[in-house]
């Protein structure tokens, strides 16, 4: 009985909260929202930072390679399943070259 009446008020405390909080979105939504995929004929598309054209002058690997500078690679998801999902763990790396 007590475990029911527990679960009664979680259900009411969190009722109480999602009414205080509607019309607003957290920061974990936002990201949820930005790489949620976008229907498209041949599949999913995702919107990664990758993607992002105001990017575009930083994402030159061979200007980098032969730049002589050091690199800190802090993550990086690489493999996704059809479902945006990631498949594998985040890569941490060092490059001092």
């Amino acid at each position: 009985m007590l475990s029911v009446s527990l679960l009664a008020l979680c259900l009411l405390i969190l009722g109480g909260i999602s009414e205080e909080n509607e019309g607003t979105t957290s920061s974990t939504e936002a990201k949820l929202e930005e790489t949620t995929p976008t229907p498209t004929p041949s599949g999913p598309s995702f919107n990664y930072s990758e993607t992002n054209p105001a990017l575009q002058g930083y994402q030159d690997a061979w200007k980098f390679v032969t730049s002589n500078e050091s690199f800190l690679m802090k993550y990086r998801n690489f493999n996704t399943n059809p479902t945006g999902a990631n498949t594998t763990s985040c890569v941490n790396a060092t490059i001092d070259i």
